[in-house]
């Protein structure tokens, strides 16, 4: 699990990085997220970004939220782990 919890956080931290980027969108932002998790073979996740990045002001926190189940994405299976879930969240505040 640690390798999930660490894919996760990867994950929405170079998405929130992204985020800071001038002229960058939502989609972009979940791309890179989306990129990373299936590069590191996490199956099943789920990435969510808000507010909007296109309108979020100059000051504004932007988080990004990684989740994934442990049961599909343990060598074990879902015997220990049942319908866990490991969530991962970053804010960063937009600059420009």
């Amino acid at each position: 699990m640690m390798f999930l919890k660490q894919s996760l956080s990867i994950a929405s931290y170079e998405a929130a990085r992204v985020s800071l980027v001038p002229e960058i969108t939502t989609d972009d932002v979940q791309y890179q997220a989306e990129l990373i998790l299936a590069n590191r073979r996490v199956n099943d996740f789920t990435v969510a970004v808000t507010p909007d990045v296109a309108t979020a002001t100059v000051g504004e926190f932007i988080a990004v939220t990684s989740t994934a189940p442990c049961g599909s994405n343990s060598l074990i299976g879902s015997f220990f782990f049942g319908s866990k879930q490991l969530t991962s969240r970053v804010e960063m505040r937009k600059e420009f």
